[in-house]
């Protein structure tokens, strides 16, 4: 996900978050995608909501659960 319309289209979904720098030990957050609020990526985690400024993000990519498509 790159644009602010990525974000708003994909929000709901299941994403990975990685950072450039750790962040409580850990570069990798998996959540469901929260609508961006004053330019903070957020996520729904099972502790929360968890935000992360924008210019920290390296990447967002939807994550899709191949275990429960249809054959």
């Amino acid at each position: 996900l790159k644009t602010d319309f990525h974000f708003a289209a994909c929000v709901g979904e299941p994403v990975e978050v990685r950072l450039f720098a750790p962040v409580d030990g850990s570069k990798i957050f998996c959540g469901i995608l929260a609508p961006m609020e004053e330019g903070c990526v957020r996520i729904e985690e099972e502790e929360g909501i968890r935000a992360f400024p924008r210019a920290a993000v390296a990447r967002v990519q939807t994550l899709f659960d191949f275990d429960g498509a249809e054959e």
